[in-house]
């Protein structure tokens, strides 16, 4: 099974005017990503294209959205990066969506 195709499933079971939001991957901070750089920019590359796509899906852009002292490393947060993750959902849960990079 392909992520498109099991985004595609979640976005089927979505009720009129919720929102699904695809959290993406830091392709910038840390070891792991200096390592992954390439199949990390990929994958944000095919989810920001699916939320695109699909009315209702919201991308969450990472390296956008948090700077980069709050990221603990390539895969985590600090609690202020998780705080940030957060409240763009909860700005985003029932408006039309706007883009990380616009916070």
């Amino acid at each position: 099974v392909s992520p498109v195709s099991s985004m595609r499933a979640w976005a089927r079971t979505m009720k009129p005017g919720a929102r699904l939001f695809i959290l993406g991957t830091t392709d910038r901070q840390g070891a792991q990503a200096a390592r992954n750089a390439e199949p990390r920019a990929a994958y944000n590359a095919m989810c920001r294209a699916f939320c695109d796509a699909t009315p209702g899906a919201v991308f969450i852009d990472v390296d956008a959205l948090i700077p980069a002292g709050e990221f603990f490393d390539s895969d985590h947060y600090t609690r202020k990066g998780y705080f940030q993750i957060a409240q763009f959902i909860n700005a985003n849960a029932t408006s039309d969506p706007v883009s990380a990079a616009a916070e």
